[in-house]
Parts: C-alpha cells; sequence; structure tokens
C-alpha cells in the first residue's frame, strides 16, 4: 500500500475529529495515545467501532490480532475493490502508541497480505497471502498461508508453509493454539470454505492435516476460524443454517475434552446482522474483549423524516466505520462463559 495515500487518509479523518495532536510521523501528526487497547473507552455489552480514526480511518477495515501483553496491534486495511491490502501495526513503546505503519512483510504492493496471527508466545507471525511461492515469479499466486518470526531486530523473510497445509486452492486465516495446533480455512474444490487443522511436528514442522468435524463445518460454507489459546472453543462465520440473522454469522462451537465438538450457537442478533459483513473474530488473550468485522450502520444516523443529502452522505462517511462499510468493532466478552456453561458437556 502506497504509505503517502496511507498517510493522507489518517491524517484527513484525524483532523475532521477534533483530536489533540503531539507526535509527527511522516509529516503527518497522530494522536498520543496512553493505555491499553490504544486507551480507548472499554466497550460494555453494545458493540462500538474500535478506535475509531486510528484503526477505523475510512478505509476498508478488518481482521485484527493482538499480543497477550497487549503491547502489539495488527490488523488489515484496503482499497476499494479489493485492489490493495495490506497488516498494520502499532505498538506500545515507552507507555505510548506508534502510530499505524505497513508491516516490514507487507510493503509489497504486487501482493495482497491479510489475516493476522501472532502466536500466543509471540515468537511466530502467520497471515494469508497471494505472493507467489517461487520468489524469481512476478506473477501472484493462490492465496496460502505463510509464516514470519520474531527476530531481534524485527521480523524475518516470509516462510510459505508447506503442501500439505497449503495448495494449488485458496487457505486463508490462520489461527493458533499453546501447543502450536493451527486452525484455518481452506477453499474446497466446490469453491465452499472448509475448516481444518494441523498439530505442530518436530524441528518446526507440521503432522498430517485432518478436517475438522460436521459441527464445525456446519452449514452450505464456512470461513475464517478463530480458535481459542486452550482450544476449548472456536468461532467462526458460518453461511446456511437455519437460525441465521441473515447471510453469514459468527457461531461458537466448545470442544469438549475429550476432542468432540458441540453444536454450532449462534452469537445472536447483538452481534450479528443480515449482512454479509460477519467474516473475521478475534477475542483478547485475557477473554474479556471480543473483536469483531462487520459491515453494520450506526443507529440514529437518520432522523425522523430527514432526507438523503449530500451533505448527509459526507456526514456518513466521515463516521470511521459505522457506516456500511467493513470496519472492526468491539465488546464484552461476557456472554462466551455464559454460553460455555448452557451447553458444555459435563
Amino acid at each position: 500500500m502506497n504509505r503517502t495515500i496511507l498517510s493522507l487518509t489518517i491524517a484527513y479523518t484525524i483532523f475532521s475529529s477534533g483530536t489533540i495532536f503531539s507526535q509527527e510521523v511522516d509529516n503527518v501528526y497522530y494522536p498520543t495515545l496512553k493505555g491499553s487497547y490504544l486507551g480507548q473507552k472499554l466497550p460494555g455489552n453494545i458493540p462500538e467501532v474500535f478506535a475509531p480514526n486510528i484503526v477505523n480511518f475510512g478505509l476498508t477495515t478488518r481482521d485484527i490480532a493482538i499480543s497477550e501483553d497487549g503491547k502489539e496491534i495488527y490488523f488489515r486495511v484496503g482499497l476499494p475493490g479489493f485492489s490493495r491490502t495490506a497488516i498494520l501495526e502499532t505498538r506500545e513503546i515507552d507507555g505510548r502508541w506508534t502510530a499505524p505503519e505497513v508491516t516490514s512483510f507487507s510493503s509489497d504492493p504486487r501482493w495482497r497480505n491479510l489475516e493476522p496471527c501472532l502466536s500466543p508466545d509471540g515468537k511466530e507471525f502467520f497471515f494469508s497471502s497471494n505472493r507467489p511461492a517461487d520468489p524469481a515469479s512476478d506473477k501472484p499466486g493462490p492465496f496460502n498461508i505463510w509464516r514470519v518470526k520474531r527476530m531481534a531486530n524485527g521480523w524475518s523473510e516470509p516462510l510459505r508453509l508447506n503442501d500439505s497445509i497449503n495448495g494449488s486452492d485458496g487457505t486463508f486465516f490462520p489461527s493458533v493454539t499453546k501447543d502450536g495446533t493451527l486452525y484455518y480455512g481452506r477453499e474446497g474444490k466446490d469453491g465452499l470454505g472448509e475448516i481444518w487443522r494441523v498439530k505442530k511436528g518436530k524441528d518446526d514442522g507440521y503432522l498430517s492435516p485432518e478436517k475438522l468435524p460436521k459441527q464445525v463445518n456446519a452449514g452450505e460454507s464456512r470461513y475464517n476460524p478463530f480458535v481459542a489459546p486452550d482450544e476449548s472453543y472456536v468461532i467462526l462465520p458460518i453461511y446456511g443454517l437455519k437460525d441465521t440473522q441473515g447471510g453469514m454469522d459468527y457461531y461458537i462451537v466448545f470442544r469438549n475434552p475429550d476432542d468432540t465438538w458441540c453444536e454450532p450457537i449462534n452469537l445472536g442478533s447483538t452481534i450479528n446482522t443480515p449482512t454479509n459483513g460477519e467474516i473475521s473474530v478475534f477475542v483478547s488473550r485475557d477473554s474479556r474483549y471480543l473483536f469483531f468485522c462487520s459491515s453494520r450502520i450506526k443507529e440514529g444516523i437518520f432522523s425522523s423524516g430527514e432526507k438523503l443529502t449530500l451533505k448527509k452522505f459526507k456526514e456518513i462517511a466521515r463516521e470511521s466505520g459505522a457506516n456500511g462499510d467493513l470496519a472492526i468493532y468491539w465488546v464484552s466478552a461476557e456472554f462466551i462463559e455464559k454460553l460455555r456453561s448452557e451447553n458444555f458437556k459435563k
């Protein structure tokens, strides 16, 4: 992604928000942010746009990953039409958050990079990319899962995972447990999404992948699984179940100690909407907050009897997220434990 375009976009949205600035990055002023989660007011039981004008600043925004200590946040932004996508990062250093920047492994505009995943120990970073397996090629390949490792001075060069995981079909949305088990989505031969997992083997390799059972691979198609670090549940978008709010919905599937799975549970109308914007999800490592992508429009954006005008369109467009575009929301995750207690096999 062109860094100048990104900086100008951040500058416009921040200046229009009335924020007070005290950092300058690439000739763009950026607010000083202190505290957990970019110093944002913590959400309750009603979803709110996460970090408006900072993470959600007007571009299509989805996919988020946060380190266990909460001091690193990664998210994906894209230009219209999926023409360019990149993974951005912001870090808390000496009590202050840095301005978001494109990661070192996501800066080549030839390739589209998305779906960040930081391993629970923070030593590995996984993502999906259409960069070619052959580094000498200038032609994009299918979306596959890649990995970088944390080095003393940053991240290593990306390494494509082996062909037993990746292949000629698309492979998406890596999510990793504490023991290194990798969950991911795969396009089936019919073009529909399937959920797979593969356990870590010796010498930094992997064992044979396995397709997860029908409780996880429910409905007509399913995508982008987030697995709890202890592998006690997976949350994923599923299309085609009878209790859908409309389109694709987020469901949680709890895993029993004997590696059997409960039936999928719809996360309900507070999280899901009739749109198809429910496409990626993440739970903070302290299990307190659910982050999710949605394309909802904010309640009360039109007053009774109000007519559409160009001025109103411009006002809506300045609402970073909450205007029908894909944006990252967050909400208290307390309801997950309630669902677990109601549905977990004793």
